[in-house]
């Protein structure tokens, strides 16, 4: 499952759009391996996850991003 979502940034005296970013957000289970569609993802956010796995376990899902 994947979310993206788009903002831009916009001068409020003249209008002009001055910056846009877009964010794609993709869910994925963490025991399965990455898919194509995460492959060159520059930021990984695991926010309120990884404390839930064994610490041998948290530093080999770093490892796979790395």
């Amino acid at each position: 499952m994947s979310f993206r979502f788009a903002h831009e940034m916009v001068n409020d005296e003249t209008s002009e759009i001055v910056a846009r970013t877009t964010l794609k957000s993709v869910h994925l289970d963490t025991r399965a391996p990455f898919p194509a569609l995460a492959q060159g993802t520059g930021v990984v956010v695991a926010s309120l996850v990884l404390h839930y796995f064994p610490w041998h376990e948290t530093l080999a899902l770093a490892r796979r991003i790395q």
